[in-house]
């Protein structure tokens, strides 16, 4: 007797090419989101401030919601599987975090280098999360924008994969069969 079932499922459609697509226009989105809070007047303090945390997981997590339910509707048999929901999902979303953190490289140098720049609020933020921890923050450089780039690619791929789990787990029609080995 196995203490773990293994699960056969089949994928019904070209998730592959979907998510890229799906991941094209979620990282637009995000690039829009971001500017549009600009154009507002409400510049992002960092991107790894948690309203900027919160704000993407909550694009991530709609955006997946939306692209699985256009997908699921766009298959023949309307039936998707948690891990076919799950994949789509979660290469979308990497690829909307990598378009979204080479926006946050063109914003930071192009659009908003206004005073203070945007590096520099970065900074401020990194240095007032390490105040909180109760270590020195005297004299430390700001940190170069490459590093907040890609800090930022990577916190927004760890949300991702929550967000794809969520939305995953939501939206799926299909129970995957146990597998079961013949003899």
């Amino acid at each position: 007797m196995s203490l773990i079932k293994r699960y056969q499922s089949e994928i019904h459609g070209n998730y592959s090419r979907k998510s890229l697509k799906y991941g094209l226009v979620l990282g637009c989105v995000l690039s829009v989101v971001l500017l549009f809070r600009y154009l507002l007047g409400v510049p992002p303090n960092a991107p790894i401030a948690k309203d900027e945390t919160w704000t993407v997981f909550a694009f991530l997590f709609l955006g997946n919601c939306v692209a699985l339910w256009i997908y699921r509707n766009s298959l023949k048999d309307k039936k998707i599987t948690f891990k076919e929901a799950y994949l789509l999902c979660l290469i979308a979303d990497v690829v909307a975090c990598m378009i979204y953190g080479m926006f946050i490289y063109i914003y930071a140098y192009y659009i908003d280098n206004g005073q203070p720049s945007f590096v520099e609020r970065c900074a401020t933020v990194m240095f007032n999360s390490l105040n909180e921890s109760g270590q020195q923050t005297t004299n430390l450089p700001p940190p170069p924008m490459s590093y907040l780039v890609i800090y930022s690619m990577m916190s927004n791929v760890i949300m991702a994969v929550l967000a794809s789990f969520m939305s995953s787990l939501l939206l799926r029609n299909e129970k995957a069969q146990v597998y079961t080995k013949e003899k």
